[in-house]
């Protein structure tokens, strides 16, 4: 696996070279106003190629936070319900919209009973609800009894990956079960039916992605939780932060070094097209063989792992 990111070559470098290439007055203004952006653009574009090839270089890791999609809540944490507003409120926590909620008052003073469903509208720590079912009645705390149970979704458990600048997901992981199997959203939400086809998955954690969320269940031999759960990944590469990356010495680009040229001549091209200069056919041609390596190095780790495979069951026979 080749060096990532690179110890030679830093933006600056690759920029420099990409001016050069250019020559006109005309290129050299649209690298200095535009190089930054075509740096990005041509880094991005490659390391996509290099994701989907399964290339090792942009695996990653991270500890998932995990979050349950119940809570039992009582007159610790709801400060007061207010019927004629349709408003709750509670000390800790927040509300999300959508989310269905059942609530329980016992009145300690004449012993008697509300309850009632509900669909929060508004979320927030003071959040407003929509009745379902019942009829809803006041609580301001005292002596009186509430305990109001949160539906978020369907699912046991989810993870949140907004802040996980991640391209594609590898696999997952959980200390209580191994690694956990991946399932298709319609499949995820239709194991819970009781007319389910299979029981496969009472031993395993099973998983699913939806936007930026992911969605777990855990099956129902795993007594002890989902534990601690590591999202093994593609990562994005990183670019510059700040103006002075960009001309620092120190700072490198986050390719390996064998696909620098390949870069330098896409921010080129891109220079090119700027100026509505046709790209040559040399450097067209040549480009084409460097995407070419990157399909043929995908083609050779996949074959390379199914000879593995092959060899792995022969040796079991």
């Amino acid at each position: 696996m080749a060096q990532v990111p690179s110890t030679v070559w830093t933006p600056y470098a690759v920029l420099s070279a990409a001016r050069e290439l250019a020559k006109t007055v005309d290129q050299k203004r649209v690298m200095q106003e535009q190089g930054r952006m075509f740096y990005r653009l041509a880094l991005s574009e490659i390391v996509a190629l290099l994701n989907s090839s399964a290339d090792p270089s942009y695996w990653s890791s991270t500890v998932l936070t995990i979050s349950a999609d119940q809570e039992l809540l009582d007159e610790n944490t709801i400060t007061s319900i207010v019927a004629s507003t349709n408003t709750i409120v509670r000390s800790s926590g927040t509300f999300a919209v959508g989310s269905i909620i059942t609530v329980s008052i016992y009145d300690t003073v004449n012993n008697t009973w509300d309850k009632w469903i509900a669909r929060i509208v508004t979320a927030g720590a003071s959040a407003t609800y929509e009745v379902i079912f019942g009829t809803d009645a006041d609580f301001s705390g005292g002596a009186d009894v509430v305990l109001v149970a949160v539906i978020k979704s369907l699912s046991t458990v989810t993870a949140s990956l907004s802040n996980v600048r991640y391209d594609n997901v590898v696999a997952i992981h959980s200390s209580n079960a191994g690694f956990c199997i991946p399932v298709s959203p319609s499949e995820f939400f239709s194991v819970g039916r009781t007319d389910f086809p299979h029981t496969s998955y009472t031993d395993d954690v099973i998983w699913t992605q939806m936007g930026n969320t992911l969605y777990f269940k855990v099956g129902s031999k795993i007594t002890s939780g989902i534990g601690t759960v590591v999202m093994y990944y593609q990562r994005q590469p990183n670019y510059p932060a700040t103006d002075a990356e960009y001309t620092s010495t120190s700072v490198f680009v986050d390719l390996a070094d064998k696909w620098m040229p390949l870069l330098v001549k896409r921010i080129y091209t891109y220079c090119l097209l700027q100026t509505e200069v046709d790209i040559p056919k040399n450097l067209a041609q040549e480009m084409q063989l460097d995407y070419q390596a990157i399909i043929n190095y995908a083609g050779a780790e996949m074959q390379n792992k199914m000879q593995k495979q092959l060899a792995t069951k022969n040796q079991e026979k």
